[in-house]
């Protein structure tokens, strides 16, 4: 069994690194979301998260 996704946050450099499964079980390399962006889940299609929310300082 894999972790379909793993998120990687970083408050101090103030990103995201989403890091998701593909067809052959193996992780792609990973989507960046810096302060400004909405993170996405691949997995969970509903789950968006506004970074300015997170990354308040």
């Amino acid at each position: 069994m894999w972790i379909k996704e793993y998120w990687i946050i970083s408050p101090k450099e103030n990103f995201v690194h989403i890091f998701s499964l593909n067809e052959d079980d193996q992780y792609k390399e990973p989507k960046i979301y810096l302060k400004d962006d909405i993170a996405k889940s691949e997995v969970f299609n509903d789950l968006e998260i506004d970074l300015n929310d997170i990354f308040t300082f």
